[in-house]
């Protein structure tokens, strides 16, 4: 064995190089012809029919583009062997296809209720022409109903995301408890600022809400009796401290408390849940009040009697020039600035049932362009936070539209032609 190792080592460095493996070719072809071709997304300069020649063995992705037509397969990996031509299924060109988008993007396309493979944004060729049922489908997200949408013969016809506007399941709700004279509570704002500036998260999903208390430092700008009752119902003992859906949360950052890292496994985790309602929130802010109407929509049979539903006002945005503590923190996020809850109870919902509830908060001197209105459903019994929803929500998504069951048109425009 170590006679071949040498032998081997003195043959290297003689100069001996690896056997050369003679080229391949790639015969492309589409029905109609003319196609553009590219060979691992570069133009290869020929149209089909063509031989893409003088390839070196090994895998090939092939596609091929024609200005108003979808190619299906839309690509193809081809294995190039040495002096041989391969041979990949001919691409037919279809100009009546539909171009099916969604927000938010990836969500699974079902025609006439049946699987296409595809995920949005997708252009899906060879139909035929006339009437066909799109619906899609994200995981952790409701999904409205389906659109019917006239294919066109000779046509692009354009499905716009508009059509398909998806809602988390969960909103998410974090509680962070803090002090501007607290060491580790500014880490702590970072880390949470950073995982809420990720992609997929909007404060459609993730809820964010900052209580200032009355220690370690008496003299933060922030804090109320309110901020202090809150981490009495938590018992909190020591801050920082960071809260998920009412159940605390440690990690390795500063003070135990967690990484956006650590944090974003459990928010996403906490999406796939259903509490099987939602909660849309709107506002009038006036002069000296702010009226929150909260409607709670079940999308099947729900119990929330013994729940309580908490409405808050939160500022988004507070700058200070000078830091107003010992720890250097200038910029703060989402402090609870006023807190209120309905007079009615809440109660059983029957599907497709909606409770609306009336709120007033004092609005205060705050800046209103920073104002929003939060709300949320806890159980006292085990403090767990079952749903919450925000004025931050894009109206689109109000839960009327996913309790449609029926099929609805869709805004669709056309591209493209013979």
């Amino acid at each position: 064995m170590v006679f071949w190792i040498l032998g081997a080592a003195f043959l290297a460095s003689c100069g001996r190089e690896a056997p050369y493996q003679s080229p391949g070719d790639i015969s492309v072809m589409s029905v109609p012809t003319g196609a553009t071709i590219f060979l691992d997304g570069t133009d290869t300069g020929l149209l089909t029919p063509a031989v893409l020649s003088g390839l070196a063995p090994e895998r090939y992705q092939v596609s091929v583009a024609l200005a108003g037509y979808v190619a299906a397969p839309d690509r193809q990996n081809v294995d190039v062997y040495s002096l041989i031509t391969a041979y990949p299924d001919t691409f037919v060109l279809s100009s009546t296809a539909l171009s099916i988008d969604s927000s938010p993007q990836g969500a699974r396309i079902f025609l006439d209720g049946l699987p296409t493979g595809e995920v949005t944004p997708a252009v899906i060729g060879a139909l035929e022409a006339g009437q066909t049922a799109v619906h899609v489908e994200l995981d952790g997200y409701h999904h409205g109903p389906a659109a019917t949408v006239t294919v066109v013969e000779g046509v692009i016809t354009d499905v716009p995301a508009d059509s398909f506007r998806l809602r988390s399941k969960r909103t998410t709700l974090l509680e962070g408890f803090s002090n501007v004279d607290c060491a580790g509570c500014p880490e702590l704002a970072d880390n949470v600022f950073d995982l809420q500036h990720r992609d997929s998260y909007g404060l459609d999903r993730l809820l964010y809400v900052k209580y200032s208390l009355s220690f370690p430092g008496p003299q933060d700008p922030h804090t109320t009796v309110l901020q202090d009752q809150r981490a009495g119902y938590y018992l909190i003992p020591s801050i920082p401290a960071l809260y998920l859906e009412g159940v605390k949360v440690t990690g390795t950052s500063a003070n135990n408390t967690p990484y956006a890292d650590e944090l974003e496994p459990l928010v996403t985790d906490s999406w796939t849940d259903d509490p099987g309602f939602l909660i849309d929130v709107t506002g009038t802010f006036g002069s000296p009040d702010v009226t929150a109407a909260v409607t709670l929509t079940a999308l099947r049979d729900v119990d929330l009697q013994g729940l309580k539903l908490h409405v808050i006002l939160a500022q988004s945005d507070v700058h200070y020039d000078e830091p107003p503590g010992s720890e250097g923190e200038t910029d703060f996020h989402w402090i609870l600035r006023e807190r209120a809850f309905p007079a009615d109870p809440l109660r059983i919902l029957l599907a497709g049932e909606t409770h609306t509830l009336l709120v007033d908060l004092a609005r205060g001197t705050w800046d209103l362009e920073t104002l929003y209105l939060f709300a949320f459903v806890q159980d006292d019994d085990d403090k767990s936070i079952l749903q919450a929803g925000s004025t931050a929500l894009d109206p689109a998504l109000h839960a009327q539209h996913f309790l449609n069951k029926s099929t609805r048109p869709a805004s669709a425009g056309t591209s493209g032609g013979k």
